[in-house]
């Protein structure tokens, strides 16, 4: 019986762990292309949503998908365009240099048209929630 036990509760531990979100910023400069992602060489694809990470960042890997979201309530967009917590979206790191932001671990430089769909700010920087 308290094998059963132990091992319902490493699996419940597990699942939670893994579902997780951490608080991060988000930032955007009009300079980061992505074009020159000197740290994930072999990524040449990189779709309209990407980002950089703190190169001291060991949880997220080149080609990695992140699930984001703004938690700027007053900044944030969703569908309807309206303020509120915005719709997550999906971001693949493209490279793990950020010239010119926080040096925060889970700091993430993000493309214009990413920073554009989470966010209805003129502001460079936003609180994301960030889901692995």
């Amino acid at each position: 019986m308290e094998i059963k036990i132990v091992i319902v509760v490493a699996v419940i531990c597990t699942l939670i762990s893994v579902s997780s979100a951490v608080p991060g910023t988000g930032s955007f400069r009009s300079n980061f292309t992505g074009i020159a992602a000197q740290q994930c060489p072999k990524i040449k694809d990189f779709g309209k949503f990407y980002a950089a990470v703190n190169p001291n960042a060991m949880q997220y890997t080149c080609g990695q998908i992140l699930n984001i979201q703004c938690k700027n309530k007053p900044y944030c967009k969703n569908n309807s365009g309206m303020m509120a917590t915005s719709n997550p979206i999906a971001v693949k790191v493209v490279d793990k240099c950020i010239p010119g932001v926080s040096t925060g671990e889970n700091d993430l430089l993000l493309s214009q048209e990413a920073f554009q769909e989470l966010a209805i700010t003129d502001q460079y920087s936003i609180e994301i929630e960030i889901n692995i």
